[in-house]
C-alpha cells in the first residue's frame, strides 16, 4: 500500500495525465527513458557530460546473481510465484550457456549498451482475472513461461 502511495504522489507532482509525453517524463525521472528536454538523442547509456561534448559510455556487464534479479524484478506475491520458481530452476544452466557463449564469442557479449528496462507485467496484476491462480496449467502456464524466460 505504501509504494502505491508514493509512486501516486509521484504521478502528482509530475501532474501526469493520460499524455504520451507527460508518461514520457514521468519515466526519464524514474530513470528509464532517454531525456526529452534536450534535441540530441541521448540513451540512458549515453548521456551527455556536461564539462565536455563527449557522451559517457556505459556499458552492460553479464551479472549472474539471481537473487539480486529477484530482488529488483519480481514482488513477493502468489501471483509471481510460477516466474520465480522456474528462474530458480533453470537459472545455473542459463548462467552456464551464457559463459560457453562468452567463451565462444567474446566480441558478442563486449561493448553492449547498458539499458534500463520496465516490465509490466499486466495480467498478474489484475487479480480478479484469476492468472494466478490457474497459472499452472494452459494458457497462462505459457506465458509465464515466456515471461521468464525474457526476464532471465
Amino acid at each position: 500500500q505504501t509504494d502505491r502511495i508514493r509512486r501516486d504522489e509521484r504521478v502528482s507532482k509530475c501532474n501526469l495525465m493520460r499524455n504520451k509525453d507527460r508518461i514520457r517524463v514521468w519515466l526519464y525521472m524514474e530513470n528509464h527513458c532517454p531525456p526529452t528536454d534536450v534535441g540530441l538523442k541521448h540513451t540512458t547509456v549515453q548521456k551527455q557530460n556536461l564539462y565536455s561534448s563527449k557522451p559517457i559510455q556505459k556499458f552492460a556487464k553479464a551479472n549472474t546473481d539471481l537473487r539480486g534479479l529477484l530482488d529488483v524484478v519480481l514482488e513477493k506475491t502468489d501471483n509471481y510465484k510460477y516466474i520465480r520458481d522456474r528462474l530458480e530452476q533453470h537459472w545455473s544452466s542459463w548462467t552456464e550457456a551464457m559463459m560457453k557463449t562468452m567463451t565462444k564469442y567474446p566480441r558478442s557479449m563486449s561493448n553492449r549498451k547498458k539499458m534500463n528496462i520496465i516490465i509490466h507485467l499486466g495480467l498478474l496484476a489484475e487479480k480478479s482475472l484469476h492468472f494466478a491462480d490457474n497459472s499452472g496449467k494452459g494458457g497462462p502456464l505459457g506465458e509465464l513461461l515466456q515471461w521468464s524466460d525474457l526476464i532471465a
